[in-house]
């Protein structure tokens, strides 16, 4: 599961890369977690501390739901307001799925790391733990939006994906007859 998400944060070029780097250094030994640790971030040249921080030190989980969706101050703008439920910080991958069917990805970088991507990249959410736990995104579809998606990779490990969407995918009734 941290490989998948180290994979969602780097990237699929930049993850692969880094693992074939740290494959080759330590083919012939024995390494530890910290030799992982240190070889990714040798070769990635960026500071992943807080990823294996968050990953190898505590018992924090990922969390992000779409809390509400508003219309903006003009005709085409929307605001997406996000929540941060569980105490471990990722970046956010979302997609919006217009009215008219088309799809438009975005990017919310987190404090320390911004990976490239084809994705209309946002402003950063700068937060930790449960500090700035909301983050409302300004985007612009013409058509009007139908659903907002969280991940549609399904890599981040999220301990709740129901809430990952404005609309959940399944819809649940109780039958009172049972």
């Amino acid at each position: 599961t941290m490989l998948y998400n180290l994979q969602y944060v780097l990237g699929d070029s930049l993850f692969q890369a880094a693992m074939s780097h740290y494959f080759n250094q330590w083919k012939f030994a024995h390494p530890y977690v910290e030799d992982f640790r240190n070889s990714i971030i040798q070769f990635t040249h960026v500071d992943l501390n807080w990823f294996f921080d968050e990953w190898l030190t505590t018992a924090q989980t990922i969390d992000y739901g779409v809390d509400c969706v508003k219309k903006g101050d003009s005709t085409d703008t929307y605001k997406i307001t996000f929540e941060r439920t569980g105490r471990m910080q990722m970046p956010v991958d979302f997609t919006v799925v217009a009215k008219d069917g088309k799809r438009y990805n975005y990017y919310i970088p987190n404090t320390w790391y911004e990976k490239k991507t084809s994705a209309t990249v946002l402003p950063r959410w700068i937060g930790w733990d449960k500090n700035q736990p909301e983050y409302t995104a300004t985007v612009v579809i013409p058509t009007g939006i139908s659903n907002v998606i969280i991940d549609t990779t399904h890599r981040m490990a999220d301990v709740n994906m129901l809430d990952n969407y404005k609309k959940a995918p399944k819809k649940m009734i109780f039958d009172s007859k049972i």
